[in-house]
């Protein structure tokens, strides 16, 4: 009993984490947006881009995570 207790501690504790992960991408993403919205340089609309869809794949990657632990 004690064991099956520690572990949902550590699941809602990576939950947690995860959860603040995300909120930290979701405003990296908004960042990069509006980055790309005001740049006028042609290298830096490819840089934005990059960085977008970088960060993007990484939001992607911790919503997956995140599914499966609340599945568990």
């Amino acid at each position: 009993m004690n064991k099956d207790n520690n572990n949902k501690k550590i699941q809602h504790e990576e939950k947690r984490v995860i959860e603040k992960e995300i909120c930290d991408v979701q405003k990296e993403l908004a960042a990069t947006l509006e980055g790309f919205e005001n740049v006028v340089d042609p290298d830096l609309v490819d840089y934005y881009s990059y960085s977008y869809k970088a960060t993007e794949a990484k939001y992607t990657y911790l919503i997956k995570k995140l599914k499966t632990l609340y599945r568990k």
